[in-house]
């Protein structure tokens, strides 16, 4: 999470997730899967409590895991003419500029560098509407998932024999595209298969959807969808195994679908319908509002 912040979600998403699929599953040894889960709760902030408390007291605010998110949210939906109150250094780029105005604003008014950020952020996003936001969401999203391969073009050398940016471009969008519509499918899908494919579904659920949050806060890139790449590959193997045709008497973990063999079926169907759902609404209510 100190890399990328937005892996924050997806840790706790699928904790959270976990924790509910395994009291369903286990439900006969809730005591030792309630104390398992709570260590790894417990591992996980106690690794993350040294920095964040540290941060927090020396920049007067609290910081989870980054102190630019004020800056952040200016420069996405803002105006960026205005986040240091007009424009900021153009020596420098959009994300440094206005934290060293934030730390000059702050050692000449008193107030801490945190509360001069979030000042500043939000003189920037005053005339931000629901469909201003909605628009720059749908934008951030289509720069987070079109020209997957574009990044290599900034990494090519302009004396370099062979045009190894495209090949790299035309290979990585061969292989991205249809991984984003495996995606999509998992986000949609609703198996009825056994329980455990049906916890593999609500947890990859969460996890790309922990993930796909960061165009609602932050500038999207091409960059930025290799975070989400293992969770589509994950997704193929587990779509090809809860959509193939059942069969009788599998054994293991995905197999057997037989009536009687999975009491908890039943109780997982419905957070995956949800989980559904709610990828629908939250589409249709920002095309809704951006136009």
């Amino acid at each position: 999470v100190y890399f990328r912040s937005s892996v924050t979600l997806l840790v706790a998403g699928v904790l959270t997730m976990t924790v509910m699929a395994a009291l369903v599953l286990a439900a006969a040894q809730w005591r030792r899967v309630a104390l398992s889960l709570l260590g790894a709760g417990v591992a996980f902030v106690a690794v993350l409590a040294p920095w964040s408390a540290y941060a927090s007291h020396e920049l007067g605010g609290r910081v989870v895991t980054t102190t630019s998110v004020p800056t952040v949210l200016a420069n996405t939906f803002g105006d960026r003419d205005e986040v240091c109150y007009g424009e900021c250094d153009p020596g420098s780029s959009i994300w440094f500029s206005p934290l060293r105005y934030s730390r000059e604003v702050a050692r000449a008014t008193g107030i801490s560098e945190m509360e001069a950020a979030a000042e500043m952020s939000e003189y920037a996003r005053a005339d931000v509407t629901p469909q201003s936001y909605a628009r720059d969401v749908l934008a951030n999203l289509g720069r987070y998932l079109r020209n997957p391969g574009g990044f290599a073009r900034l990494l090519e050398s302009p004396t370099a024999p062979y045009p190894t940016a495209e090949a790299v471009w035309v290979g990585t969008s061969m292989l991205v595209y249809p991984a984003f519509l495996v995606g999509l499918v998992m986000l949609l899908v609703v198996t009825r298969r056994s329980a455990f494919d049906q916890v593999q579904v609500l947890l990859l659920k969460v996890a790309i959807g922990a993930l796909l949050a960061q165009p609602f806060v932050h500038i999207g890139g091409t960059r930025y969808w290799t975070t989400l790449a293992p969770l589509l590959g994950l997704s193929a193997a587990v779509l090809y195994v809860a959509l193939r045709p059942a069969t009788r008497g599998g054994g293991g973990g995905g197999g057997g679908t037989s009536s009687g063999e999975d009491p908890a079926r039943g109780w997982l169907t419905l957070p995956q319908g949800v989980l559904s759902a709610a990828v629908v609404l939250v589409a249709v209510t920002l095309v809704v509002l951006a136009l």
